[in-house]
């Protein structure tokens, strides 16, 4: 009778915790790959620390179930915050004496009742590391656990970002099996291995995490720039759309592709964002535009994606692997340079390179007509997406898809000389 008045006292507390959550707490959740498995059945939430709302956070991530978190002794000394603590299903953890058996006892109970342990493993708060810093050395708390009761350690990374028109960030990754990996005997060299681990996990979680975050909007005022810049240019340039694919022109364009385009005009990475007016897409921008601090804020909050074209840019070939790998669109410019005339220049063959390793199909797009005002003389072609693949991942056979791209774009522009 007791376990139930708790557990209705506990949902009760969540659900009408909800709405406030939401409208102070805006929390955007990833998860580290496609393929990491959902949030469920009995195990360990290993999450770093940073700030004491970070319990609402674990609370709510997982909306369903119950979360016994472990909770400081500090916080029960006082009769009503601790009463409170208890019947949120708290679990009091002396931090002052190295093994504590109770708490122990009880998070074992907890994982049998196929609940979730929330535990922070840092020990404490760690204010230097709010905007991705450094970890604090892990406990083996979370560790020996797992051992003893064959519980899968989930990691999580936080970024409690606290403030108005601000929004929190959670990285979900994949489960640890402990047990599996580390055996079930809690030896000081199985330990210190398994604990290598989830620090090492977690701070893969915190990257990730921070080079999401780049790219992601974080204010209405954001969205509403974005909005305001389709609007202006298909009205102010008359903008017509031509289809090669029927498929296509029922406006079943696919969100995730890396949309290849010819480079005339300033005007065109704008334009290339009205084929997703829902979306985002990510233009790639040469690092020169970046010199200017007003543009370069400007660029930030568009989504775009700095390259240096002078040298092999493995950071911004990651960027464009961690966007296509949750489901956005990049944009690229493959003749790697503006000019003015209406002939295609040689590719480039990077974005051949990002297709093939992330099994992302290229859109061929091509800008045709000229940049005047209430002229209606500007005409995008849109091709069908090609999907491109290698058996041998060498620079020829690379080279020569990008061919393939680069013959479908001269067939657009050809169509588009005769239209004219």
């Amino acid at each position: 009778m007791k376990r139930f008045f708790q557990n209705f006292f506990y949902y009760f507390v969540k659900v009408t915790g909800y709405i406030p959550y939401k409208l102070c707490m805006k929390t955007h959740v990833y998860y580290e790959s496609k393929d990491t498995p959902r949030l469920g059945g009995a195990e360990i939430a290993a999450a770093n620390h940073t700030r004491l709302l970070d319990f609402a956070l674990l609370l709510y991530l997982y909306r369903f179930r119950v979360v016994r978190v472990l909770m400081a002794e500090v916080l029960f000394k006082n009769p009503l915050s601790g009463l409170f603590m208890r019947w949120m299903r708290g679990i009091k953890v002396n931090r002052s004496h190295g093994t504590d058996v109770e708490h122990m006892q009880e998070m074992r109970d907890a994982l049998y009742d196929q609940d979730v342990v929330g535990v922070f493993p840092e020990g404490k708060l760690n204010p230097k590391g709010r905007d991705y810093g450094p970890l604090l050395p892990l406990g083996n708390g979370a560790i020996h656990l797992a051992m003893t009761t064959g519980a899968p350690i989930r990691p999580l990374y936080f970024h409690n970002n606290l403030g108005v028109f601000k929004s929190s960030a959670i990285m979900v990754g994949n489960p640890i099996d402990v047990q599996g990996m580390f055996g079930s005997e809690p030896t000081p060299q199985a330990m210190e291995k398994a604990r290598a681990c989830l620090t090492r996990r977690l701070e893969e979680l915190r990257d990730n995490l921070k080079l999401r975050d780049q790219h992601r909007s974080h204010s209405l005022l954001t969205r509403h720039m974005r909005w305001s810049i389709r609007i202006a240019l298909k009205m102010g340039f008359g903008v017509t759309y031509h289809y090669t694919d029927k498929a296509v022109q029922a406006h079943k364009l696919q969100r995730n592709v890396i949309i290849v385009s010819n480079h005339r005009s300033f005007y065109d990475p704008p334009m290339l964002c009205t084929l997703f007016p829902k979306d985002k897409v990510h233009i790639l921008a040469a690092e020169t535009l970046y010199q200017n601090k007003w543009l370069a804020f400007l660029l930030g909050r568009m989504g775009c994606i700095k390259i240096d074209r002078n040298c092999l840019d493995m950071e911004s070939f990651h960027a464009i692997q961690d966007v296509l790998g949750r489901g956005a669109s990049v944009g690229i410019f493959p003749e790697g340079t503006l000019h003015e005339d209406h002939e295609i220049l040689p590719f480039k063959s990077s974005f051949a390179l990002a297709s093939i390793s992330s099994g992302v199909e290229v859109l061929p797009v091509y800008i045709g007509g000229e940049y005047k005002m209430f002229g209606n003389k500007l005409h995008i072609w849109i091709d069908t997406p090609m999907k491109l693949e290698v058996e041998n991942l060498t620079v020829e056979e690379i080279e020569k898809q990008a061919k393939r791209v680069e013959d479908r774009m001269r067939m657009l522009a050809e169509q588009d000389k005769r239209r004219s």
